[in-house]
Formats: structure tokens, C-alpha cells, sequence
């Protein structure tokens, strides 16, 4: 086995050389062509060099990236246009920091700075400022936010934590979707695909138009059929799945007020298989279950600038229904905010706020037995969380900036909390900044910590070398909680960072950072054996093992991005990170091997290029090495993208996509789901043909 690990990485590191070899000769004949700036149409890479582009998420008020004292990158509407990709997860995965894993067809484990898996619960993800965190798990459903990527403006990633402004579930970093607003210029596009593979086939149009005077509207639709992954267990199989959504926007503007409207519904089925416990060999077997979703969405957004500063509004509601066979789930969210950001006299910007939100679920399985292994109550529960939040950023020299922030958050189904932040900014130099922050953030409590629950997770066989009646039944093992677990996830957070820019030509960012949490969920042990009897009428014994949320836990990483434009038509981006994981339980047993805190990547490296190379093809690139995963034995992999455009003109190109190329490994596996993990799936090389048609001159 060593043997073969050593030859696979190799192989690897003989791959990763040859893509690094003809990149980098990518200059050279970019220059034989003798390209000049006039060839170029529309191709702006300058857009792609951060370091002056105006960012919201890390301060919730507008600021350059480089002044901002938070580790915040920004995936650009060009990076989007330019890669061969077509989901959100996929294009988060060119964020330093960040770790995005493939589980099944329709599931994504993605998560910031550790914690990771597909029940990752301490990323904030929010669409236009709209939390969009399921009260369940307190995680995100990536398949329900299908977004087409034509529909986004740019993607904010801010790594580590952002509570003293963004609430809880802001613990490991925030990622805000900002949408492209209507624009009556931008008239009708259209875009289809067709592939073989992950996408097989999708159509996207939209349609942007004024509707008077000062007012612009736009409604886009968009489908997507994927594809199914292919199983690594014979005994397992992989399903299509299909996501549809339309979204709707209203502007209107008039004087300082700006009022923005937005709705949307989408529609998501598929088939997803969970494991199902069994009281005979072979203990366990995949359960299909049969998933229609659907959901609706409404919100609105006034600002209004003044003199004294500016105001801000956000009332938020969505509800999303799941019929599927193995269970039900629906949930309600309705959610409103109230700002403000002015200056106080020279030197404070202030900025404070009120939010509140209003939770219901409910959730159940069928009572014949039938759906997946989880007791979960009360079936029905509502939450409340209001909060209060203050920032105010202070200059205490001309190349010194302090901000100080704090926030209170009172949820209805744990203590009040309360979360601050410390970060300063010095300019040492106009192209060089160094940061550094101290932050206290915590978690949102979740369903499954905050009732009386039971996940069976394993099946033993009858014990003939044991006591009577051990040794005649099965034994059934369930991950149960007594309704006692109501502690968040509490983490003190330190970051040291660096950003240089020279010019528009070179730019970097570097972080530091190290995290300590506590209450991290884990297991404690087991409790005493109880004889149950299964809706078949056969008897069994059934352990359970119950969580423990007194873990303890610390990550320290380096972070780092880089940007380079050698030529005008050349861009090359990299960005690595490296995490370090220390893990301990205060009086708990994980001998189990149990524990919802998953691992994920020691290393990952991002290497992009974007070449344009003449007025009519663009080449980009992306390879990506991963780590393995060591606590579930998933192997580290290299991996390539690559997107060869032909521009017919401004207004019409035809692109061929090709993704996770050097994955050979016919049994390639990027994650695999935490718990009712039924196997594992294989992510497969596979290809596309993307066509995009403007049908007004932008």
C-alpha cells in the first residue's frame, strides 16, 4: 500500500509539473502572436486584481478589499464568466481558506478554515444580505441554491469570524451571494449547455428592461439536469437530479432613496440514498428516497443616503417545502434588519443595527418504519433571535485605523450571547497594509442539539459469546441527545494579516490565524442497554451513545493569495492554504470514532491562468491539489479545469468545458457524508459544451 501511495504521488507530482510547465509557456507564445491591447474585446482581467475593489460583507459598509481588516476575497463576475464551472460550491473553491468537497450528486461538504463535512454548521451564507442557513442542522442545502451564475454580481468570502456584526453561525467566515441587479441596458441573454457527466444540459435566460422613469426590472429562468455520480459499492447506485428556479428584481430610484424588490422560486428533484439500519445481516442497506422540493422567496431592500449617513432596511421571508418518501421537512424564516452608517465628527465611522428573525419547522419520518433512522422532538418547533449590534471605527492616525465591534444576540433556545471583535489597520506604505484581530463568535443553535433526538447509526450482530439475552438479538447503536446539549460552539479567534499591491500589475494577501473552540459536539459514551421491539414485530437491544458538547479544539492555518498580470492578456492566480488541527474531549470517549466535527484538507493549492489569446479565443486553466482526509482515509488528488472559448463577437461565444481532468483514480472520492452514509461516490472526469448569446450590445 505505501508502495502504491508513493507511485501515485508521483504520478501526481508529474502531472502537477506538466500543467505548471505549459502555463507558464504561455507567455511566450502569447508574444510570438504579437498581440497588442487593440486585439482585445470586452476581456476585462484587470477586473480580476482585488486589492481595489469595493467590498460590503466584512464591515457591512462599503470599503476597498485592501483597507478591509478581515480576510475577505472576492470571486469576481469574471472569474465566474471564465471558469469552467456552473454552481456556487465549485467556484468557492477558489477562495483561500475555504474547503469544498463533492459528496454525492446533489451534495456538497463546504465549509471555512476546518469544521467541515456536509453537515457543516459554522459558515454564514447569506444572498444579498439573506441568511440562508437551514434551522435543522444550521447548515446549507447547496442543491436548493442552484443559482444560475450568470444571475451573481460577484461572491464575497470572508474567512474567520464576522458575529460582532453578522450574528451567530458567522464562527469560521461568512460567504454573501450578491446578485446582479436589473439593468435596462443589458437587454436579453441566453445560454444553454450539454453535456456528459456532472451537467449534462442546462438553458438560462433573462431578460432586463426599463419600466418607466427610474425604475429597471429584470426576471431570469434557469433549469440544470445533472448528472449522477457513480458509486464506489457495488450494492449502491447514483441518481440525475434536476433544479429549476426563476427570480425576479424591481429597482427604482429617485433622488438618495434606492428600493430593490426581489422574488424567486425554485424546484429541486432528485433521489438520495441514505443508509437504513437492518436487524439481519446485511445490517445496513441504501434507502432511496425520493425528494421533491420547492421553495419561494421574497425580499426588500430600501437605502437611502443623507447628510447624517446612510439608512438601511432589509425585511426578508422564505418557505421551503420537502415531500420526500424517507422524511418531512418544511421551513418557515421570516427576517428583517435596520441600519445605520454615518461618521461621528473626524475620526469615527459608526455603524449600528437591530435584527430580528422568526424560525418554524417541523420535521418527521414515516410511522410505518419506513423512512430514514431519526426520532426527532418535539416534531414542530419555532424560534425567535433578536439581536443589537454596534461598530465604530476609529482613526487614531493618519495611517492607523481601529475598529471595535459587539453584538448581542437573544435566541429563544439558548443563553443570550454576546460577541465582540478588535481589528486595526495600519498603512505602513501606499502599496503595503498589515491587520491584525481578535474575535469572539458563536454558533447557532440547531434542532438536533436543542430536543430529544436518536440517529441510529449502526447495527451490531447477535454476541453468541455473550450473557443471555445479549447473545440472541441484534443491537441497534443511536447517536442520542437528552435534550441537554443547548451549548453553541463558542470560538476566540486571533489573525495576523499582510496585503501588498504594486500597481495593477502584483498583488498579495497573506493570514495568519489560530482558533480555539469550545463545545464542540463529540461522544461521551453509552448508556444502558433497552429491549425495543421494530414495527416487523422482531425484537432488538438498543445502546444508545450519547453526544457530548464539551469538546475542545484548536486549528491554526496559514492563508494565502497571490495575483499576477505579466502581460495584458495574461492573468495568473494562486492561493494556498495550510491548517493545522489539535483535538481533545474534556471527560468524553471518542474510541467510537464518532465525531461531527470532521476533518478536512491539511493543504490545498489553487492555481488559475486566464490567457486571452487573440481577439476571438480565451484559454483558462485551474489545477487544484487537495490534501487527504485523514480521518476518513479519502487519498489527497490533483485536479484540472479547463475552458477553451471561441468569441464569435462581443455578443456571441460557444465554449467547450472540461473538468476534474488528471483524476484517473477510477474510485476518486473527495468526502463522504457524515452520518446515514450509505458509500461513498467517485467524481469522474467529465465534459460540456456551453453557448452564450447577448441579443443586446452590452
Amino acid at each position: 500500500m505505501a508502495m502504491w501511495q508513493q507511485m501515485r504521488l508521483q504520478r501526481q507530482s508529474a502531472l502537477m509539473a506538466l500543467m505548471l510547465t505549459v502555463v507558464f509557456a504561455l507567455p511566450v507564445w502569447a508574444q510570438e502572436l504579437s498581440m497588442g491591447a487593440d486585439d482585445l474585446i470586452d476581456i476585462p482581467l484587470e477586473a480580476l486584481m482585488q486589492m481595489d475593489t469595493t467590498v460590503v460583507s466584512a464591515s457591512k459598509r462599503y470599503e476597498t478589499l485592501k483597507d478591509s481588516p478581515a480576510a475577505i476575497y472576492v470571486i469576481a463576475k469574471e472569474d465566474l464568466r471564465r471558469a469552467a464551472i456552473s454552481n456556487i460550491p465549485d467556484a468557492l473553491r477558489m477562495a483561500p481558506g475555504m474547503q469544498v468537497a463533492k459528496v454525492s450528486s446533489n451534495e456538497w461538504a463546504v465549509s471555512a478554515r476546518g469544521l467541515g463535512g456536509r453537515y457543516a454548521r459554522y459558515l454564514l451564507v447569506l444572498i444579498d444580505g439573506r441568511s440562508i442557513y437551514t434551522s435543522l442542522f444550521s447548515g446549507v442545502n447547496w442543491d436548493e441554491q442552484n443559482i444560475s451564475l450568470e444571475d451573481i454580481e460577484r461572491i464575497e468570502v470572508v474567512r474567520g469570524p464576522g458575529g460582532s456584526l453578522w450574528g451567530a453561525n458567522a464562527v469560521n467566515g461568512i460567504v454573501n451571494i450578491i446578485t446582479r441587479k436589473p439593468e435596462a441596458s443589458a437587454g436579453i441573454k441566453l445560454r444553454g449547455t450539454v453535456g456528459d457527466g456532472e451537467d449534462k444540459g442546462s438553458l438560462y435566460g433573462r431578460v432586463d428592461f426599463a419600466a418607466g422613469a427610474n425604475s429597471e426590472v429584470f426576471i431570469s429562468m434557469h433549469t440544470q439536469q445533472n448528472g449522477a455520480l457513480e458509486a464506489v459499492s457495488p450494492n449502491l447506485e447514483g441518481y440525475d437530479w434536476q433544479s429549476s428556479r426563476i427570480n425576479s428584481g424591481w429597482q427604482f430610484q429617485q433622488g438618495q432613496n434606492t428600493l430593490n424588490i426581489n422574488t424567486g422560486f425554485f424546484e429541486v428533484k432528485s433521489t438520495t440514498p441514505w443508509a437504513k439500519q437492518l436487524l439481519q445481516a446485511p445490517w445496513a442497506e441504501p434507502l432511496y428516497s425520493h425528494e421533491d422540493k420547492a421553495g419561494l422567496y421574497g425580499s426588500l431592500r430600501w437605502q437611502r443616503q443623507t447628510r447624517f449617513g446612510q439608512w438601511y432596511l432589509l425585511v426578508n421571508s422564505d418557505d421551503t417545502q420537502r415531500d420526500t418518501t424517507a422524511y418531512e421537512w418544511n421551513t418557515r424564516n421570516y427576517d428583517a434588519e435596520w441600519q445605520w452608517t454615518g461618521a461621528l465628527g473626524q475620526k469615527h465611522m459608526l455603524t449600528a443595527g437591530l435584527y430580528s428573525r422568526y424560525t418554524q419547522s417541523d420535521f418527521s419520518v414515516p410511522i410505518d418504519g419506513s423512512g430514514i433512522d431519526i426520532l426527532l422532538q418535539p416534531e414542530k418547533q419555532s424560534s425567535k433571535t433578536h439581536s443589537v449590534y454596534v461598530q465604530d471605527t476609529v482613526a487614531l492616525s493618519r495611517t492607523v485605523s481601529a475598529s471595535l465591534g459587539l453584538r448581542l444576540d437573544d435566541h429563544s433556545l439558548s443563553d443570550s450571547s454576546v460577541q465582540p471583535s478588535l481589528r486595526v489597520m495600519w498603512q505602513a506604505d501606499e502599496d503595503q497594509r498589515f491587520w491584525g484581530a481578535v474575535s469572539k463568535a458563536n454558533s447557532t443553535p440547531s434542532r438536533m442539539l436543542n430536543g430529544q433526538s436518536e440517529l441510529s447509526f449502526a447495527t451490531l450482530p447477535p454476541d453468541a459469546s455473550a450473557e443471555p439475552p445479549a447473545s440472541f438479538l441484534p443491537i441497534r447503536l443511536s447517536l442520542s441527545n437528552n435534550d441537554n446539549n443547548k451549548v453553541d460552539v463558542k470560538l476566540l479567534s486571533f489573525e495576523l494579516g499582510y496585503r501588498y499591491s504594486a500597481s495593477e500589475v502584483f498583488s498579495l494577501d497573506a493570514v495568519f490565524f489560530e482558533h480555539h473552540y469550545e463545545n464542540i459536539l463529540g461522544v461521551e459514551g453509552t448508556g444502558d442497554p433497552e429491549f425495543r421491539m421494530s414495527y416487523s414485530g422482531q425484537g432488538y437491544l438498543h445502546v444508545p451513545i450519547y453526544a457530548n458538547a464539551q469538546g475542545r479544539r484548536n486549528n491554526q492555518g496559514l492563508e494565502l493569495a497571490l495575483a499576477y498580470q505579466p502581460y495584458e492578456q495574461w492573468f495568473l492566480q494562486y492561493s494556498a492554504t495550510v491548517l493545522d488541527v489539535e483535538q481533545g474531549f474534556e471527560q468524553s470517549d471518542d474510541s467510537l470514532g464518532f465525531n461531527l466535527a470532521e476533518t478536512v484538507p491539511r493543504q490545498q493549492h489553487v492555481l488559475r491562468s486566464l490567457w486571452h489569446v487573440n481577439n476571438q479565443v480565451d484559454l483558462d486553466v485551474m489545477v487544484r491539489y487537495v490534501g487527504a482526509l485523514e480521518r476518513t482515509n479519502v487519498p489527497s488528488y490533483i485536479s484540472a479545469d479547463i475552458k477553451l472559448a471561441y468569441n464569435v463577437n462581443t455578443q456571441f461565444n460557444i465554449s467547450l468545458n472540461a473538468r476534474n481532468l488528471f483524476n484517473t483514480d477510477k474510485q476518486h472520492i473527495e468526502s463522504e457524508r457524515e452520518i446515514f452514509n450509505a458509500g461513498a461516490f467517485s467524481v469522474e472526469p467529465y465534459a460540456y459544451l456551453k453557448i452564450e448569446w447577448s441579443l443586446t450590445r452590452d
